[in-house]
This record gives structure tokens, sequence and C-alpha cells, in this order.
């Protein structure tokens, strides 16, 4: 059976300063993922999708990681971990996931992390992270026989305007190229969501308190914290952007942040932090324009939200 090719990412320092030292792919001899049937697991384009977290068979992958109660980096597994699990929040894990448009999103989410791509002249309420994408992967394919189709690389804007032109188009060429760059550069999208969240990071500090800046270190040196950090800030943004804002108040991982309690114990930061996030989300909700009718996707929204302790 053909298995997915996936990623290694070796070690990035989670501390300070997020450095990747280098890429390379990994020919994984026991796949968390099969491309038989991810290709053969179709998804509903007008169905909103909120899958959950498999746990896998991980022993053997990268060999036993020496705990450190002290460490401040993540190990090569712990990165391809959480990459691997952002995949699956938002793509089911499959590579026809990564290319949907919610029937009730005024754009498509496109790659592992189902970044934002507006079409042409859209009102843009949210993020458009898509095009930082085609940034970041033309830089990494300089000086390589590696090429992006020029009308992405233009990032003009999505060029179906409606989400019913981009299904009677869902088959024709152009989707087949943007399908095609998403699943040949999943272990760089990995990358860009911790480039991501290095530069979320910088502009978080200066809006912290001392105590919410131990939290946000101390989130940092687990694995189970770094990957709530780095989920959370692709899935529901910084929460610096003004636009960003219902009633002049916002859902992201800066309002997370502040609204865990400060004497909380290093060892319930990580469930603090989802308990803040459950918190927040349903304040958006309550928010919200009714027309939006954004209490259908909370309990979706909560069981992402648990599986960070998990």
């Amino acid at each position: 059976m053909k298995l997915l090719y996936l990623l290694l990412i070796p070690t990035i320092a989670f501390c300070g300063e997020l450095k990747l030292e280098q890429e390379s792919l990994y020919h994984a001899q026991k796949g968390f993922v099969n491309l038989d049937l991810a290709r053969q697991s179709q998804i509903d384009p007008t169905e909103e999708h909120h899958s959950q977290i498999g746990k896998g068979d991980e022993e053997g992958r990268f060999g036993k990681v020496a705990a450190s109660p002290n460490s401040q980096k993540l190990t090569e597994r712990d990165i391809y971990q959480i990459g691997l699990k952002v995949w699956q929040n938002e793509c089911r894990g499959t590579l026809d996931g990564l290319v949907f448009w919610n029937p009730n999103e005024e754009f498509p989410s496109l790659g592992i992390g189902h970044f934002i791509w507006y079409p042409t002249g859209s009102t843009k309420k949210f993020e458009e992270t898509f095009p930082a994408l085609i940034d970041f992967l033309s830089d990494q394919f300089k000086d390589t026989e590696k090429t992006i189709p020029t009308w992405i690389k233009s990032k003009k804007g999505f060029p179906w305007k409606t989400r019913e032109a981009f299904l009677k188009d869902v088959r024709g060429k152009k989707v087949r190229e943007l399908r095609t760059l998403l699943s040949d550069t999943l272990d760089l999208q990995i990358s860009f969501l911790f480039e991501r969240f290095k530069t979320a990071e910088v502009q978080l500090l200066p809006q912290l308190t001392e105590g919410q800046k131990a939290h946000l270190e101390a989130l940092k040196n687990s694995p189970k914290g770094g990957y709530a950090l780095l989920d959370y800030v692709n899935f529901k943004g910084t929460g610096l952007s003004p636009n960003e804002r219902y009633r002049s108040e916002g859902w992201g991982l800066l309002q997370v942040l502040q609204n865990i309690p400060d004497d909380v114990k290093e060892d319930q930061l990580v469930s603090a932090f989802a308990t803040s996030a459950k918190k927040v989300l349903a304040r958006r909700v309550r928010n919200s324009p009714a027309t939006r009718n954004e209490e259908q996707w909370l309990n979706g929204w909560y069981k992402r939200i648990e599986s960070y302790s998990k």
C-alpha cells in the first residue's frame, strides 16, 4: 500500500525566537496518513467539518525522546505531530480538504491551515493568510526548479467570485494546479505555520503583562502547550486586528492569554488555556451578528479546543 511521504522537521527552538534550522522529507515507514485513503476520502463541499484528532501509532517513527523538565525546545516528532494535528483539524488529514469553500463563508479555505484567500473585490473582514503563504513558498523555491503557477503567484485574488462559480469549475485546470501545489508542499506549509506564530509572538508581547508573558513562555515549553498556541493562532488569529471584533471585543490568541487567571499553576496551564479559549469563543458568538448564525459552529470549535489537553 502506497504511503504518503511526509515531513521530518528537525528541532525548533520554541523559546524566544522560534527558529527552524532545516527541513527535509521523511520517508514514513509507519505513516499516520495513507495516500490511497486520503485520495478516496471526499469532503462534501456543502458540509462544514470538524474532525477529531486521532492518536495514531507514533512509537518507532522518530525513536524515543528523552524527557527534560526544563526543556525549551520541541523535538522533531513534536513538530511533526503539531503540524499533522492542524491538518487534521482543518482538513481531516485529507488531500481533498486542502481546497475547500464552506457554504457559510464568503471565501475559500486553502492548505493544511485552511488559509483564507478572498475573491477579488471582496470585503476582508478576517485576516487573509493565503497570500503570505505564497510569499513564503516563493522564497523557499528560490534557486530550485520548483515553480508556482503565475495566476497563483500574482495574488490578485481568488479567481472565482462566488462559491457556486468555484464548484462549477472544481475539476478544472486551475483548481487542479492549486490542489497540486498544496499537496506537494505539506512540509513547507507546516514551516509556514511556525513562522507565522513567530511573527505573531513578536506582535503580541508588547500587549501582554509580565504574568501573561510568563504563561506564554511556559506554554511554549511543552508539546501540548505548543500545539495549543500554534493551532489557536492559526484557527482564530492573533486578536490584534481591529477588523476582527464584534462589539469591540476580539477572539484571538491575545484575548485568550488575557483571560487566563494569573495564579494558574504551570501544570494546569494548558487546561486553563482551553477554558479561556472556550469563554472567548462563546463571547464571540454572543456578540456576533444574528445573520451569521455563528452558534452553529460553537460545539465544533469546543471539540477542537478540547484536543489541546488530550
